[in-house]
């Protein structure tokens, strides 16, 4: 089941035409049996999908790469000659946020879950390689693309295990866990507290898995 929305229930507007959060009721959805947001609680659950279909679902755009469905996950795999990780995008409209996803490295050197804002542009980004888990700050995009390190954490990952990751952004902050107990944070100075538009998942260099996304308005603690 894929539930996706974009309504922002938490945004009122004042009466000097500007934008107040504020914060809704916390959701009673489970994040995860393994893994406790650390600086946020879930409100509404927004979007999920376990990616049981035959195809790649239409609510993702496959914009580079061979994206596939194996067995209830789908594989991300870069084609060598559009020089350009594998890439699959998911529009939706977040501001405070927590994902949580699954995922495989298998034969790929690395991947991410990026971020966009309008524009569009970069925003923010989590990597994960074999040996580090980080949180980015990231402005550009393609050739002009910029990354910048809040946090890393060295690591060591199998690349044949699957792996549940939390991603919370709120405000200006950035926290990515494991369930293997690795975790990543940091704090940029300005630029992540911004309304996001997109949300992608890249592959880099070779072919990964992903399974079970799901997106929640974050409520700070």
């Amino acid at each position: 089941m894929t539930v996706d929305s974009a309504v922002h229930s938490d945004m009122l507007i004042t009466t000097d035409g500007g934008v107040r959060r504020d914060a809704p009721p916390a959701s009673t959805d489970v994040v995860s049996s393994t893994l406790t947001p650390t600086i946020s609680m879930p409100g509404p659950l927004l979007f999920q999908d376990n990616f049981n279909e035959a195809t790649l679902p239409r609510t993702w755009r496959d914009n580079k790469g061979n994206w596939t469905v194996e067995t209830g996950a789908i594989r991300g795999t870069e084609i060598p000659a559009e020089s350009h990780p594998a890439l699959a995008v998911h529009d939706m409209a977040l501001r405070d946020f927590i994902i949580e996803l699954k995922f495989q490295l298998d034969g790929s050197d690395g991947l991410w879950l990026m971020i966009n804002k309008a524009g569009p542009e970069h925003n923010c980004r989590i990597l994960i390689r074999p040996n580090l888990l980080g949180v980015y700050r990231t402005t550009g995009i393609g050739p002009t693309t910029s990354n910048t390190a809040l946090g890393t954490k060295r690591v060591t990952l199998d690349r044949k295990r699957w792996y549940t990751m939390l991603v919370e952004v709120v405000g200006n902050q950035m926290v990515a866990q494991l369930d293997n107990g690795d975790t990543a944070r940091g704090t940029a100075s300005s630029g992540i507290d911004v309304d996001h538009t997109t949300l992608g998942l890249v592959v880099d260099n070779g072919s990964a898995l992903f399974d079970d996304v799901r997106v929640w308005t974050a409520v700070p603690r």
